[in-house]
């Protein structure tokens, strides 16, 4: 029978379609490669939510695994742990447009609790945490736990360089060559970290990057009072567009500090040319303890003229 399906699968390749393999079984105790003396805990974790409002929504599903990987390489070792919960959110409903991503409904929630012991003794475990969309994902799970303020994080989405067009998870698993079912909070824990496993046109691990700059401080980029029509310069520089209400607003970008310059000068001569020459953009520097967090301490505040 094995040897029938090889074969088949074997015709189906040279007919130039592209097979997709399910992730590997999600275990504790799952071994993937030997045992190393420099080595780290990861918790990847994702959640799903009533919506995509921090002051408004909740979270109502948590997904973390907790692995411990070669801190040289990248390779995923061993899975130590990993938990599901769903929580009954309260005072509000879950929206239809949350709903058309994850599915769930407030029957499969109400008089559900998340297990904080466990969560936090996770987290007291793990040397970094990541997320596949860690500005989203660690601040709306910091209002269910403080303890993640403890944690260095890392984002899978942004930090990585994943070779293909577009950054979604369920893309980038099929371009790896893998499916799963995506937007549930713990399989997409699993498939995230399982992409973090896998290995770049260079045979090196997607994961060794966010490890190599684990203890990277990088600038945040604001620029303040921007022009209108700046917007699509902003955008195709990847600025992101932050609404903080009445006069706050703008747009801004996280950048290491050895790119700080080139990105003050695309402001000058590209956003801000012509402008009141008084004009600032606002820099904050963020540790990987801030970074991602709407609870930050902005250190360092500095405000520049362009």
């Amino acid at each position: 029978m094995t040897e029938l399906i090889s074969g088949a699968l074997e015709i189906v390749k040279a007919a130039g379609y592209k097979v997709l393999a399910p992730l590997p079984e999600l275990k504790v105790g799952a071994i993937f490669s030997p045992n190393v003396r420099n080595t780290l805990n990861i918790l990847y974790m994702d959640c799903e939510t009533t919506g995509l409002s921090f002051f408004a929504d909740h979270v109502i599903e948590i997904g973390l695994v907790l692995a411990k990987v070669n801190a040289d390489t990248g390779q995923l070792i061993e899975i130590l742990d990993f938990y599901q919960g769903f929580s009954e959110p309260v005072g509000t409903e879950i929206s239809a447009e949350a709903h058309k991503i994850h599915g769930l409904t407030m029957d499969d929630v109400r008089g559900k609790y998340i297990d904080l012991e466990r969560v936090n003794r996770m987290i007291e475990q793990c040397d970094f945490g990541c997320s596949h969309n860690a500005g989203f994902d660690r601040q709306m799970m910091e209002k269910t736990t403080k303890d993640l303020e403890h944690v260095k994080f890392t984002c899978s989405m942004t930090e990585v360089n994943w070779e293909f067009q577009t950054r979604k998870l369920n893309y980038i698993l099929m371009e790896l060559g893998y499916h799963f079912n995506a937007h549930r909070a713990l399989d997409d824990a699993w498939a995230g970290l399982w992409a973090l496993n896998c290995v770049n046109n260079e045979g090196v691990t997607y994961l060794k990057s966010l490890i190599d700059n684990l203890d990277q401080e990088v600038i945040d980029i604001a620029a303040l009072d921007a022009p209108f029509d700046a917007k699509t310069f902003l955008y195709d520089q990847d600025y992101k567009f932050f609404d903080g209400g009445y006069k706050n607003k703008f747009w801004h970008k996280v950048v290491p500090e050895d790119k700080l310059i080139e990105e003050c000068m695309f402001l000058k001569q590209v956003v801000y040319a012509g402008c009141n020459p008084k004009t600032e953009i606002r820099l904050d520097r963020f540790n990987r303890y801030d970074r991602y967090s709407r609870r930050v301490t902005r250190t360092n505040q500095l405000k520049i003229m362009m």
